[in-house]
């Protein structure tokens, strides 16, 4: 029978490797990380004519990233776009950055309507390819 000794690390050794572990799966996570696009609306329910803020985040690393202007179509299906505020910076305690922006929209007919999702671009800073992510949609009930 073989005689095999396992020789401990101890708690500092342990705790060496598991802090290794964790800023490689961190750096990891970092270098491979697409933008990120969360979009929010402030109501689900409105009269017609009256307006609603859809806001868009996008998140993404600036080292890997060039963001191109968010271009909402307009007519959005059954909505209609008001207006939109400027761009606003949003930074974030993992190094990335990202863009918010409202848009004021607001429809004038009745009945339930989705604002539908569309697609945000992304220029990568070293490579020809572009970086499209869809928004999420929107169920609106507009009333009378």
């Amino acid at each position: 029978m073989m005689d095999v000794k396992c020789k401990s690390v101890g708690t500092a050794g342990a705790r060496y490797a598991l802090r290794t572990a964790a800023i490689l799966l961190h750096f990891t996570f970092c270098v491979a990380q697409n933008p990120q696009i969360k979009t929010s609306i402030d109501k689900n329910q409105i009269l017609i004519g009256e307006q609603i803020k859809l806001k868009v985040d996008a998140i993404f690393s600036p080292h890997q990233y060039k963001m191109k202007p968010i271009d909402v179509p307009d007519p959005l299906g059954h909505f209609e776009v008001v207006s939109k505020s400027p761009l606003d910076s949003i930074s974030t305690d993992t190094g990335f950055s990202g863009i918010s922006q409202i848009f004021t929209i607001t429809s004038f007919d009745s009945g339930q309507w989705i604002v539908p999702s569309f697609i945000v671009c992304f220029d990568p800073v070293n490579n020809d390819s572009v970086f499209n992510t869809a928004t999420d949609s929107f169920v609106v009930a507009v009333s009378y």
